[in-house]
């Protein structure tokens, strides 16, 4: 497989996502990577508008607030309370923050060094079955 001819100006920037990267805590690397795991929780503020729907990241702790109406549940706004820490300033230079790619590397670095450990894969109960798709109120053979 062919692989995509990289420029200078790419390699600099990569190398300059990848240093920032390394500034990362593991859990803002980890969301920032595989995006939040929202839970939704109890509001904790009264809403102007609509209803409220607060949903928090079980990782990093950054909180989603969702104002939707009443009647059609449609999004009226939507914003984020970060955690500290969490935000990272602007690059001067005018790159990027971080690329997918550079958090991959980074998360990659992390790993071989041994500074990143991982919870063993959680099995399900074999012995449950799948409901069986039905067709016209029938079971399928």
């Amino acid at each position: 497989m062919a692989t995509k001819k990289v420029t200078t100006a790419q390699r600099r920037e990569f190398l300059a996502q990848s240093i920032r990267a390394r500034e990362l805590l593991d859990i803002h690397l980890d969301c920032r990577l595989l995006r939040h795991a929202w839970q939704e929780c109890e509001p904790d503020r009264p809403t102007q508008i609509g209803e409220l729907h607060v949903y928090q990241c079980i990782r990093c702790l950054t909180i989603r607030d969702v104002h939707t109406s009443s009647q059609y549940s449609e999004i009226l706004a939507s914003n984020y309370r970060y955690a500290p820490g969490y935000m990272v300033a602007k690059p001067e230079d005018g790159t990027r923050t971080f690329s997918a790619a550079a958090l991959r590397a980074e998360r990659r670095r992390r790993r071989i060094e041994g500074n990143l450990t991982y919870p063993p894969v959680i099995r399900w109960d074999e012995t449950v079955t799948e409901p069986q798709p039905q067709k016209n109120g029938r079971k399928t053979a």
